[in-house]
């Protein structure tokens, strides 16, 4: 288990949980410890991201990202269990002449598993993600699109601020492996870890909460 999963589920379930308060809908953002409901958010972000492999064969380059996400999930007290799909449009910032006149340009899509824990106003929410594809937008010289797919030990946190009502802020990172590049209907496994192409990422959401 990575040391960021075991800090978490340190924090997660150490002892000073059941005495946690979590955000909820019904009274502006803080509840005591409540019963069985369901949680849906819902919210739109920035990114700003690095791309690379270590092999080089995807130089490292910055992107720039917008897109949305949606978490459904059920609470128990302080703990949000559920999963969650997002889409971020990514824009490579970097100049292709500095990257051998490529550009990395695409699509992202993602599906993960979500678990978090509210404390007052304030919710971590870790991300486990289990399928990530990303669509390049520039296809190849033989009009041949391109993508990346198969995230290995790929995760996110977000830590959210509840000002008041269901709107929140979140200050999030992600950090996607993808395993798998395929050019046409031709694929390439990419188990060495240098190989492995990184999608590193900061950023802000603004959404909400029902």
């Amino acid at each position: 288990m990575k040391p960021f999963f075991l800090l978490f589920f340190i924090v997660l379930f150490g002892p000073h949980t059941s005495h946690a308060k979590y955000i909820t809908k019904d009274s502006g953002g803080i509840s005591s410890l409540g019963g069985f409901k369901f949680r849906l958010l819902g919210g739109l972000k920035y990114q700003r991201a690095t791309m690379m492999s270590k092999n080089d064969f995807v130089e490292k380059r910055s992107m720039n990202g917008v897109g949305a996400d949606a978490i459904g999930g059920f609470s128990f007290g302080p703990l949000i269990v559920g999963g969650g799909a997002t889409y971020t449009k990514f824009f490579q910032s970097t100049d292709k002449g500095d990257v051998s006149d490529t550009d990395t340009s695409g699509d992202l899509t993602t599906f993960q598993g979500v678990v978090g824990l509210g404390a007052g106003k304030l919710c971590l929410l870790a991300r486990y993600y289990f399928k990530a594809d990303y669509k390049l937008s520039q296809k190849t010289a033989a009009d041949e699109e391109s993508s990346y797919s198969k995230p290995d030990g790929s995760y996110g946190l977000s830590l959210m601020y509840r000002p008041g009502g269901r709107s929140f802020w979140s200050i999030d990172y992600n950090n996607i492996n993808f395993t798998e590049a395929k050019v046409g209907s031709v694929k390439a496994e990419l188990n060495d870890a240098d190989e492995k192409i990184n999608l590193n990422s900061f950023g802000i959401t603004y959404g909400f909460m029902f």
